[in-house]
């Protein structure tokens, strides 16, 4: 080979590395370019933001980022929460202080400007004031365990009746309180239970994961005839529990749930009636969910009436999975209800429309509650 096919050889060879150089980039990058192909108002903004209006964004949080890119999708139920229940501080706060020791107990807890744990919030004359704590004390040790993760604030609850050791630091002062727990369960439950005449009141404030042990246990501790079920902003939450109320009441019906893929889950209620009685359901315009899903199977397949508002219109459900040091939540599929018409966006009409501000639930005003028991012809008088 002379000097001239040599160099003609190299320079086909330099060609074609080259090539398959850039094809091997563009294979490695191309769902990027699709992307950016996709959405070229990111570049366009980013373009315009620091060429005309010289605004150059700072270095935000990823959780910032994330957001832009999943609000793409338009689903309001598509979130990212940095951390778990150990690393995010405002996961950690909101779960505490829903526990039954800070409900029964009237306290609060958070984290001061230099991170240290301690008590925001006192109720008067409850039993934490009444046992000497004191807004802003900060928890140096709990029964003899330094909180050393924003998780170790629960360790202040517990039993009712416990006691607890806790060393506290008021204003540089060192001050120990054996503090005896007080733990309000029902509250923590999310259940109130009252009877009115022959009729058993039922609040359910949620639909988490023990609610249906919580329903199953009031039901068999009263002798009723009738039940009202008050799901009045009952936000929902686990779909297996609203079933597992329902199919107490119920001989049949049927959930369906598809998720993205078009996959199709079918549930059914079971032949056996364990409570054959009238029911009467509360609802307004915060019944969303898991709440609706119950309230529609029991006013289709057992006959029972809605009182209130339009009720909120959920009829998606969401996904958590773990993704890049945080929780993501995604809407994965959607419900309905026996042959009913989709009510998502739309909600369940009442069989009978009475609106009340939602401030008078539970008190003298409290018509829709009372315009149930007149249904059922019970005086408002509860059966101590």
């Amino acid at each position: 080979m002379d000097k001239k096919q040599k160099f003609f050889a190299g320079a086909l060879l330099c060609t074609v590395s080259m090539g398959l150089g850039a094809g091997g980039m563009y294979l490695a990058n191309k769902k990027k370019i699709e992307f950016m192909n996709r959405y070229p108002q990111f570049l366009e903004a980013e373009e315009f933001a620091t060429e005309e209006v010289l605004l150059t964004p700072p270095d935000v949080d990823r959780g910032t980022v994330y957001k832009a890119y999943f609000d793409l999708y338009g689903d309001k139920y598509t979130t990212w929460t940095p951390g778990d229940d150990s690393s995010d501080k405002k996961w950690v706060t909101e779960t505490a202080n829903a526990l039954p020791t800070m409900l029964g107990s009237g306290i609060r807890v958070g984290f001061n400007r230099d991170d240290k744990p301690c008590f925001t919030w006192v109720e008067p004359g409850g039993a934490a004031a009444e046992q000497g704590i004191e807004i802003g004390d900060v928890i140096v040790s709990i029964d003899g365990k330094t909180p050393e993760e924003y998780k170790d604030i629960k360790w202040l609850n517990g039993k009712d009746g416990e006691t607890m050791k806790l060393i506290l630091d008021r204003a540089g002062e060192e001050v120990t309180v054996d503090f005896v727990r007080r733990a309000d369960e029902m509250t923590w439950q999310g259940l109130t239970a009252e009877k009115y005449g022959s009729t058993l009141y039922l609040r359910i404030e949620h639909m988490n994961r023990e609610t249906a042990v919580y329903v199953k246990d009031a039901l068999s501790s009263h002798d009723f005839e009738k039940i009202i079920f008050d799901l009045r902003d009952n936000g929902g939450g686990m779909t297996v529990t609203s079933l597992e109320i329902a199919d107490l009441f119920l001989d049949h019906g049927t959930l369906y749930e598809e998720d993205n893929l078009g996959e199709v889950t079918e549930t059914n209620m079971s032949p056996e009636v364990v409570y054959d009685v009238p029911a009467i359901i509360l609802v307004n315009g915060k019944t969303a969910s898991a709440s609706e899903i119950f309230a529609a199977l029991m006013r289709n397949d057992g006959g029972a009436q809605l009182i209130g508002t339009q009720t909120f219109g959920k009829a998606i459900y969401q996904t958590k999975t773990i993704f890049n040091g945080g929780v993501l939540k995604y809407t994965n599929g959607t419900v309905r209800v026996d042959d009913l018409p989709y009510y998502h966006g739309i909600g369940l009409e009442p069989d009978v429309i009475i609106d009340m501000p939602p401030e008078y639930i539970g008190t003298e005003n409290d018509v829709q509650l009372q315009t149930a028991l007149e249904v059922f012809g019970e005086s408002i008088q509860k059966v101590e």
